[in-house]
Formats: structure tokens, C-alpha cells, sequence
């Protein structure tokens, strides 16, 4: 749980450094959020197709707030592994 606490921290931390701003709020777009989880950007256009991941589509590519992958991140720390 310790594990998971440092690399949330550590992920959210990346997060702060990204350069796309509307207004106030700082976004993702789909492959910076795969680089930073280490996934790759199918998996994360999935996650966000199935509402797993909440964000924000425009046109064709989406968008993700800090503050929805931080509450994809905590549910996915909170919820049972499956062994």
C-alpha cells in the first residue's frame, strides 16, 4: 500500500509539469497520461472510452484533469486485487 501511496505521489507530480491550460485547469492529453502510468495510449483511450477514466473528448482526442487521474488512481489503489 506504501508502494502505491509513493507512486501516486510521484505521478501526480508529473502531472503538475504539463503546458496545456484552459483557463485555471491544467490537462493530459491521452498519450502524456499512457507515459506517465506506463501503459500504453490504447489502454488509456479504453479506460476513458468505458468511463473508467473520467475526461474530456474534443473532436478526436481526449483530455484528462490532474483531478481525474487522481480519482482513477485512488480507485484503482482502493479496489481488491484480483488473485
Amino acid at each position: 500500500m506504501a508502494t502505491q501511496k509513493i507512486y501516486r505521489e510521484q505521478t501526480l507530480r508529473q502531472i503538475g509539469q504539463t503546458n496545456l491550460r484552459w483557463g485555471a485547469a491544467k490537462f493530459l492529453t491521452s498519450s502524456q497520461v499512457a507515459r506517465t502510468l506506463q501503459v500504453s495510449e490504447t489502454r488509456v483511450l479504453g479506460w476513458l472510452k468505458n468511463g473508467d477514466m473520467g475526461g474530456l473528448k474534443t473532436g478526436r482526442r481526449w483530455y484528462v484533469s490532474p483531478r481525474q487521474l487522481e480519482a482513477f488512481l485512488e480507485a484503482r489503489a482502493t479496489r481488491p486485487s484480483h488473485t
